[in-house]
């Protein structure tokens, strides 16, 4: 077991607490009994600035999970969810597109450099510095608890631009009335939960707070 989902898994408990607060909610909150079970993930996020990244571990409904893996298996169509490997390939593949951050559209900066007296052209181009490479997506692993499975990764992000956009559409595929919750822990300590849900994938995300 790698050191960052030991680490991950040491903050469980707080996450346990908001599935609990999650789901009496949405038992609370209906009017009649619901025609299927409540459909919720949840996902404890803690920015690293060492790695630069949101380390999460993310909880699922197993069923729910091996549903939406089933449709980008292999060609083959033989696919065993109980099977680490064959699970963690497909999870590779599948929650880079379901959990990650917008990166908005940047205007396109005008070229400035020494300009001849005589002609009035640009000499060179002024030397810029070159912003750091962030890192990519990186999977961790996952396993299955019971009814659950949990999944650990490492999702970029550059806190020096202030907030930013989170989209996190995991499972709306496949439930019609998917609600993900997300609990950021900000650099300061404070914690911030946020609800998606198909009408709203993608939400704000302010660190700072």
């Amino acid at each position: 077991m790698s050191q960052l989902k030991f680490s991950i898994k040491n903050r469980l408990p707080r996450i346990v607490q908001i599935a609990g607060a999650v789901l009496v909610a949405g038992m609370c909150g209906a009017a009649e009994p619901a025609a299927h079970p409540f459909h919720v993930s949840m996902a404890e996020v803690e920015y690293n600035p060492k790695s630069r990244a949101m380390e999460v571990a993310l909880k699922l409904y197993a069923v729910d999970a091996e549903q939406a893996l089933r449709r980008i298996r292999s060609k083959d169509g033989k696919f065993d969810f109980d099977d680490e490997q064959q699970r963690d390939t497909l999870l590779k593949k599948y929650l880079p597109t379901r959990f990650y951050v917008q990166r908005g559209a940047t205007k396109k900066k005008r070229a400035s450099g020494p300009i001849d007296p005589v002609s009035g052209r640009a000499l060179a181009p002024a030397k810029t510095k070159q912003e750091p490479t962030m890192p990519s997506f990186r999977y961790v692993g996952s396993e299955i608890d019971g009814a659950w499975v949990w999944a650990y990764f490492e999702v970029p992000v550059d806190l020096s631009r202030g907030q930013f956009e989170l989209s996190n559409t995991v499972l709306n595929e496949i439930q019609l009335e998917q609600l993900n919750v997300v609990a950021f822990k900000t650099p300061r300590g404070r914690a911030q939960t946020i609800y998606f849900n198909r009408k709203k994938p993608v939400q704000t995300v302010k660190p700072t707070g």
